[in-house]
């Protein structure tokens, strides 16, 4: 029997790569990678009830298989992000999706990562669905019932790691990661191709700041 996971696999390792290299889209890091389901992926009657409602399209791909509803993280993140510990928060305002260190993890990289930009685009093609990463924050922030909403800066900044180490180069203009050839290495001719296929845009998910 062929692996159910074999699209859902493929789909995440091609779109989550950085100047050439898979990395974490929280904290960019390159070792110990998994991938992560947004929506369990034992979930399947909530997924058909998405279906039903109209959040997740009628030609997606079952809960296992679909490369939207999935991540790629590092083991630590990976953790974080199932026992409902941080949650991601899409802003189409800004066309970001942004980092929320919601039970105020004290180790780093997620004091910093807190209320950042992370390394996905709605441009990409096989970007995650926005209503999923809903879904998600509202499961933790019932696990964690008085915390308060938290609001989100004026300028979102991106991660630390996204501008300044060379694992991505940001448009100043739509703010979004743009294709880029690296330099070749000494006596190599082969370029390394980096970016964001350009694709279909969500549509836009309005999460309510003061709900």
């Amino acid at each position: 029997m062929r692996d159910r996971s074999t699209a859902f696999d493929t789909g995440i390792n091609k779109r989550d790569v950085f100047n050439g290299r898979r990395a974490c889209v929280f904290c960019g890091a390159r070792r110990g990678l998994t991938h992560a389901h947004i929506v369990p992926k034992v979930e399947d009657e909530t997924w058909e009830e998405l279906k039903g409602l109209g959040w997740v399209p009628q030609q997606a791909k079952d809960v296992v298989q679909e490369p939207r509803n999935g991540l790629q993280l590092c083991r630590n993140c990976h953790g974080h992000f199932d026992d409902l510990s941080v949650f991601v928060r899409y802003v189409p305002e800004v066309s970001k999706f942004v980092f929320m260190n919601f039970s105020n993890i004290t180790d780093q990289p997620y004091v910093n990562l807190h209320q950042k930009a992370i390394g996905l685009q709605p441009l990409e093609r096989c970007s995650p669905m926005a209503c999923l990463f809903l879904i998600h924050e509202c499961r933790v922030r019932g696990r964690h019932p008085f915390r308060q909403n938290p609001f989100l800066p004026q300028n979102i900044e991106w991660a630390h790691w996204i501008p300044w180490t060379g694992m991505a180069i940001l448009s100043t203009v739509s703010h979004h990661f743009k294709a880029h050839l690296l330099p070749p290495r000494r006596r190599r001719r082969r370029r390394i191709v980096m970016g964001w296929k350009a694709g279909a845009m969500y549509k836009e998910l309005r999460v309510g700041r003061g709900a």
